[in-house]
């Protein structure tokens, strides 16, 4: 079935680049994160959270740590919850820079 193997390919991809980007992570000693939000076409609001760091061979690296559907009202303590709870999930909250 076309369906199942398409589904599975997309799985697996899913995994390797989930994999890699855990990878490039747990090795940056610093990252500044990211995020954004917005409203889709039927009125729901997401929140998309980003990492960034310098790689060892001096190249700028960026993932998409997370996407989460963000119902709750957008006050500054939902937003900082939801936040450092991917940076938890990371384990990238001991690495975020400002500098």
């Amino acid at each position: 079935n076309n369906f199942q193997t398409i589904k599975q390919m997309v799985a697996k991809k899913y995994e390797e680049e989930w994999e890699r980007v855990k990878m490039e992570v747990q090795q940056a000693v610093a990252v500044s994160v990211t995020a954004d939000m917005w409203t889709s076409v039927n009125i729901k609001a997401y929140l998309a959270f980003s990492c960034h760091n310098i790689n060892e061979n001096l190249q700028l690296c960026t993932s998409v740590l997370g996407v989460q559907y963000f119902p709750q009202d957008h006050t500054a303590d939902n937003l900082a919850q939801v936040k450092r709870n991917i940076m938890e999930d990371w384990a990238i909250t001991n690495k975020v820079s400002c500098d």
